[in-house]
């Protein structure tokens, strides 16, 4: 997790500093994929779900997943890395790895 910016500088900077970091762009991905899950859920709901909106709602559902899933697995990955533990296996160790699995699942299905 990214330190806090110190609270001396400008709210704006802070602002702009925090929304560099993996862990916002995890929490857009996440927000994203909760409202385009509700967006197509009310299409569904109302008999609507062959619309342009339903399927742009249900394209960028998967795509916010995907990258969600992305920032997981690169940062388990670079915390391995850092910690100077590699993986035993090498290919087949990340392969074996849940996120990277359900990454292959969300990347195949769009």
């Amino acid at each position: 997790m990214a330190p806090p910016p110190p609270a001396s500088m400008p709210l704006s900077q802070r602002m702009m500093h925090l929304a560099q970091t993996l862990q916002f762009g995890w929490f857009i991905g996440h927000l994203t994929l909760l409202f385009c899950a509700i967006r197509y859920g009310l299409s569904y709901i109302t008999f609507n779900s062959f619309s342009r909106w339903a399927s742009f709602s249900y394209r960028t559902a998967f795509v916010a997943a995907a990258a969600t899933y992305g920032i997981v697995v690169y940062k388990a990955y670079r915390a391995r890395a850092r910690a100077g533990n590699r993986p035993q296996g090498g290919a087949l160790a990340i392969a074996g790895d849940e996120n990277v699995q359900y990454l292959r699942k969300e990347l195949g299905l769009l």
